[in-house]
């Protein structure tokens, strides 16, 4: 049973404690990384707050791997 002091969070409160944009909240939800304990009858997903600080953590201890950077072509000189 969860105590009446974890307060549940929007999706941009979340944002602001993971560190992610508001539409990275979301996917993290989709992909079953962050559980929204409720929803309002518009769809807004609300979190709790322990549960958000625990993935903020567990982000903190463990990075998540960001692929390579994209190569960006340079453009050659034209020899005029």
């Amino acid at each position: 049973m969860m105590a009446k002091s974890d307060p549940l969070l929007t999706t941009l409160d979340a944002a602001r404690i993971l560190g992610l944009t508001t539409r990275a909240v979301r996917d993290v939800a989709r992909e079953g990384k962050l559980v929204a304990d409720e929803q309002t009858p518009t769809g807004q997903r609300l979190f709790r707050r322990s549960t958000v600080e625990k993935l903020a953590s567990e982000r903190k201890a463990n990075p998540p791997k960001r692929g390579p950077k994209p190569k960006i072509a340079k453009e050659k000189p034209s020899n005029q």
